[in-house]
């Protein structure tokens, strides 16, 4: 149970005394010089001190602080980082989330059921890297097909195992958001009857094989050989 309770936050937000007043495991109510009160979570993660807003006291009861303090403290424990997991404070409880803070959400509610937190923060990283820049602060009901393309198509022959993975955490995120009436059922990540028409199946992508480069003791010898060819075509290979 926390040490602050309802009424003494309420008379802390009310005195406006500048500072931060611990409700323990990391959830503080912040006061600042100007006013505003918000609550904070402090957390270390990798040896670093990091500070994440979890909402403003006026649109966050001390409960529902609480909660935010122990989903991002889960997170922690697996060493993620959940300001990089992007959980998303909603301004409104039936706000739809977005792509990210529905993937945390994902995350956190899968995390015991794999191997290691290593894998936990592997789906971070890889959704961190391809999918945020594209739809990360999208609503999750406006995630289309075209996006997902967007997301898959530049890495699809050049990094195919990554970027399967990358379709599947997608698949698996939208999935989730369905189940939750976040969006509509039809699943524009799905691979089966659906991307399988649109992209490469990843079995039948060829691999890019490079040639060993020349020795460099070789080259002298190499390029007086092509300067010696009569044939045309040879000659331009050196410049």
């Amino acid at each position: 149970m926390g040490k602050l309770t309802s009424k003494a936050v309420q008379k802390l937000a009310k005195e406006g005394k500048k500072g931060m007043t611990g409700d323990g495991q990391g959830l503080y109510l912040q006061v600042t010089a100007g006013g505003s009160v918000s609550w904070i979570y402090r957390f270390k993660l990798q040896g670093k001190q990091r500070y994440m807003g979890l909402g403003s006291f006026s649109e966050t009861s001390l409960a529902k602080a609480r909660e935010r303090a122990s989903d991002n403290r889960k997170l922690v424990k697996s060493g993620i980082d959940p300001m990089e997991a992007g959980i998303a404070v909603e301004q409104a409880e039936d706000a739809t989330p977005s792509f990210t803070s529905c993937a945390a959400r994902y995350i956190m509610s899968h995390r015991r059921s794999w191997r290691n937190a290593k894998h936990a923060r592997q789906w971070v990283s890889t959704l961190k890297t391809y999918a945020r820049p594209v739809i990360g602060a999208k609503p999750v009901d406006e995630v289309t097909t075209q996006d997902v393309l967007k997301i898959l198509s530049p890495i699809w022959t050049s990094k195919t195992e990554t970027a399967k993975r990358v379709q599947g955490r997608i698949e698996n995120v939208l999935d989730y958001a369905a189940a939750h009436s976040y969006r509509d059922p039809v699943n524009p990540a799905r691979w089966r009857g659906h991307l399988d028409k649109l992209l490469a199946r990843p079995s039948r992508v060829k691999k890019v094989t490079h040639h060993p480069a020349m020795p460099y003791e070789e080259v002298a010898a190499f390029m007086a050989e092509l300067q010696a060819t009569p044939a045309s075509p040879p000659r331009h290979c050196s410049f």
